[in-house]
């Protein structure tokens, strides 16, 4: 199976959530994405914990 197949199948299962962050610092402005992972909650991941555990 190739990268985009499971993306999209993983997309199906799981759809994309938008997140409001601070962006670049913790007080920084808002700023809005879409995420393709998230924790439990939906939620913003760790990236670093996403890196060493999931990736």
């Amino acid at each position: 199976m190739g990268l985009a197949t499971a993306l999209r199948e993983h997309m199906a299962a799981f759809p994309p959530v938008d997140v409001t962050l601070p962006w670049l610092t913790p007080t920084g402005p808002k700023a809005t994405h879409r995420l393709l992972f998230t924790g439990g909650i939906g939620a913003a991941i760790w990236s670093q914990a996403f890196n060493d555990q999931s990736w």
